[in-house]
């Protein structure tokens, strides 16, 4: 959360589980359960749902967390080797922010990014070791007793020029990040369709 200009992580909370939802062919889901995290002056419980599907670089977080929250806050470590690169001007839900170039522990290519709702953003901005994404949870209405929550979904992404279908050039990677948002922006829509005989 970003409080008072600084970054706080999820590091005060008495107590943390993992567990593993789903391990198939076509999906992995693991789930980060936060219980209790002090922050603000409040109290919440905070579960992230991360889930990859096969053949997929893209990693989805689904967060949710108890009460009214006014921001959470992802981001990527800066690198003096990494050139920072936003999303173009698009008409879509989504957007990204990534970095791309010799980022890795072996000094080879590696690009980073993160895909978000431009509804939920509040702002982009950095401190000395990142750069920041700050976002508005969507609070969830209640129809009954329950406590309250808010949401927050979003995506990251790494690619690195040793993998098996690598990406070694900031070119390739714009090009990736490209095709990836317009299959957000494109979501697939299934329907039924009813026939009477």
């Amino acid at each position: 959360m970003y409080v008072d200009g600084k970054v706080h992580r999820v590091d005060n909370a008495y107590e943390m589980s993992v567990s593993i939802v789903g391990d198939g062919p076509l999906q992995s889901h693991i789930r980060i359960n936060h219980q209790g995290w002090q922050i603000a002056e409040q109290t919440h419980n905070l579960v992230s749902n991360l889930t990859i599907n096969a053949g997929s670089r893209l990693t989805k977080n689904s967060i949710t967390i108890t009460g009214k929250p006014e921001n959470l806050v992802t981001g990527i470590v800066k690198h003096q080797t990494a050139t920072l690169l936003y999303s173009p001007k698009n008409n879509g839900e989504w957007a990204y922010m990534a970095t791309f170039g010799k980022q890795s522990y072996v000094d080879d290519e590696l690009g980073m990014a993160i895909f978000y709702k431009k509804s939920s953003l509040v702002t982009l901005t950095e401190d000395e070791h990142s750069y920041l994404l700050v976002m508005k949870p969507q609070h969830v209405a209640q129809l009954v007793m329950k406590p309250q929550h808010s949401t927050l979904d979003y995506y990251f992404s790494a690619t690195w020029a040793k993998d098996t279908d690598a990406i070694t050039t900031e070119d390739a990677f714009t090009a990736y990040l490209a095709h990836e948002l317009k299959k957000l922006n494109n979501p697939v829509k299934i329907s039924a369709v009813t026939i009477k005989q």
